[in-house]
């Protein structure tokens, strides 16, 4: 396995409502903010972005140095709930996911399309709780309270002290679910552990679809607590995410995952007909603190950041 750990997920949103996003998780989630500043003009050529001024800002949990939050200017409002395919929901690890469905029924911040059930994918009793949500920024959320773990599977919970903690799942709708899962599993090593067919009724509802449908799902396994979760959708079910030249995808945008060693995972990804957007950078700024990044399209194109471990000598 190369990949450690989810380190950021990253949110397009709309100029004019970033500052309220980002107030609206900080007091609804109870989120800090961990860092502001502008766009650095070569990571965003890095994720192959134009360079125009763009104020970011990083939020999370105290104490939580993975599946943080990062909020990017964008100049397009997000696409319908799990309509498209590509990063298409943030689950995100909670205390009692009954007390938060009741605080969100109650803010005009959130649409909650998912109440409170147990989750089951076996057997067994039930691992997690979850409930589902639209954000302040259009963007669809999956809040995962776990019940009970699973020994050499563990995810992870929030913090101590933290009612609601960090993305610990990001999901991926994908048309070509075989191709994409090839990506997670040959190029970067994830462990895929659970195959299954699911009813995804949030997806259904929002997709208008006749009870019943099915999609594929998978779950993937890096070395540490964090997961991908692939949906793939039925035959003419979804659509590409539209996203205009120079732009970052509207809406979850981009992951950032934490790797043991970059070039062994851009060496892999080249065997396989994936070379990075651009040459690797090294910043100083947040998360990366001097750590070299590249980025790649995934199986389904999404955009997928590598952050190594080794900093670039020089940088702080």
């Amino acid at each position: 396995m190369l990949v450690q750990d989810l380190l950021i997920a990253s949110v397009s949103v709309p100029r004019a409502q970033l500052e309220t996003v980002a107030q609206v998780y900080q007091e609804t989630f109870g989120w800090q903010l961990r860092w502001a500043g502008q766009l650095d003009p070569t990571l965003a050529a890095s994720w192959g972005v134009d360079p125009p001024a763009r104020r970011v800002l990083l939020l999370g949990p105290a104490g939580e140095q993975r599946g943080l939050v990062r909020l990017i200017e964008g100049e397009s409002p997000p696409p319908p709930p799990l309509a498209t395919f590509g990063w298409s929901a943030l689950e995100i690890t909670v205390r009692d996911c009954d007390a938060l469905a009741e605080r969100l029924r109650h803010s005009p911040h959130f649409r909650v399309n998912g109440e409170p059930a147990d989750l089951r994918f076996s057997s067994d009793p039930p691992g997690q709780r979850a409930m589902q949500a639209v954000g302040p920024a259009g963007e669809q959320l999956y809040l995962t309270q776990i019940l009970r773990q699973a020994p050499g599977r563990e995810l992870a919970v929030p913090p101590a002290g933290a009612e609601v903690g960090c993305v610990f799942i990001a999901v991926l709708a994908t048309p070509d679910y075989a191709a994409t899962s090839a990506f997670y599993v040959r190029v970067l090593g994830y462990e895929l552990y659970l195959e299954t067919m699911a009813a995804l009724k949030v997806a259904r509802r929002e997709l208008q679809l006749p009870e019943g449908t099915p999609f594929r799902l998978g779950a993937l396994r890096p070395l540490g607590e964090t997961r991908i979760e692939l949906d793939g959708y039925p035959p003419g079910v979804g659509a590409p995410r539209q996203c205009h030249p120079g732009e970052l995808p509207p809406g979850f945008a981009l992951v950032t995952l934490a790797v043991t060693d970059l070039d062994a995972a851009l060496a892999a990804a080249a065997v396989h007909g994936h070379a990075p957007l651009a040459p690797p950078v090294a910043l100083p700024d947040p998360p990366y603190a001097g750590r070299w990044s590249a980025t790649l399209r995934g199986g389904t194109g999404e955009l997928v950041e590598l952050v190594g471990a080794r900093s670039r000598p020089g940088v702080p």
